[in-house]
């Protein structure tokens, strides 16, 4: 059982770890800004239609690589933890479905909840200090 929150709480971490790394909230941020950039094109009186076509073409464009990192980014930071996990349960080190049954707990979402604010707020301390 110990072994199974552990395993849990690990995949919960790199999980969050992998979003970091993937640049994903970034990403997302960016996504938003081209966005905002298209529609305030659109609604600007002074350009002409052919400058607001190619302007939009250009945030089109921005949007579908955008669009290509986040699906890829979601993707490692899915299924690399649950890979791990699925071969540690092969191994016999942990079991794989007692340990997935823990991520739907009431108990396992607080303590995670409680243990990523906490990371969180250690890493904003940590890096405001470095600065």
């Amino acid at each position: 059982m110990i072994a199974n929150v552990i395993a849990a709480m690990g995949v919960v971490l790199l999980f969050a770890a992998l979003l970091h790394a993937t640049r994903l909230v970034a990403l997302t941020r960016e996504a938003i800004s081209v966005s905002r950039q298209a529609a305030a094109v659109m609604r600007d009186p002074a350009l002409t239609d052919d400058d607001k076509e190619r302007e939009v073409q250009r945030g089109t464009l921005a949007l579908f690589r955008l669009l290509f990192l986040l699906l890829l980014g979601t993707a490692v930071a899915l299924l690399v933890p649950l890979a791990l996990l699925w071969l540690a349960g092969g191994m016999g080190w942990v079991g794989f479905d007692a340990t997935m049954a823990l991520f739907v707990r009431w108990d396992f979402l607080l303590a995670a909840t409680a243990v990523g604010v906490a990371a969180y707020l250690v890493t904003v301390r940590w890096s405001r200090a470095r600065s």
